[in-house]
Parts: structure tokens; sequence; C-alpha cells
């Protein structure tokens, strides 16, 4: 694999990986519902992820009273 991390991953670096890869990426990931999924979706699922914001912190943040 690269070395990039997850955020700096773009479709085509993505597109690069085989199915099995982009299958246990999405599970590192904790996402749901991708073991059905063809390449593709599993791609725009993924990139669609990439840019969520998904760090613990600013989830924690808007929990604080």
């Amino acid at each position: 694999m690269s070395n990039e991390t997850p955020a700096e991953m773009t479709t085509a670096s993505l597109s690069a990986m085989k199915l099995p890869e982009l299958k246990a990426l999405a599970a590192s990931r904790g996402l749901k519902g991708f073991s059905q999924l063809r390449k593709p979706q599993l791609i725009e699922l993924l990139s669609n992820d990439a840019s969520a914001p998904t760090t613990p912190a600013a989830a924690s943040r808007d929990e604080a009273p």
C-alpha cells in the first residue's frame, strides 16, 4: 500500500486498490454495509467517508456541557 493517510486518498488511488484492500479499508474505518458493494460503489462510499470529519475530539466537543 502507499503511505497516504485516509484523508489524502483520492478516487484514483482508491481505484488502484484491489477489492479486498478496499473492503479492509472500509472495515478499518468502521463503515457498515460495504460487504455486498461492487468496487465502484465501495470507492464512492470510501471517498464520501474521507470527506466527512471523523475526529473523535470534534465529536466529544459537541457532547460537552
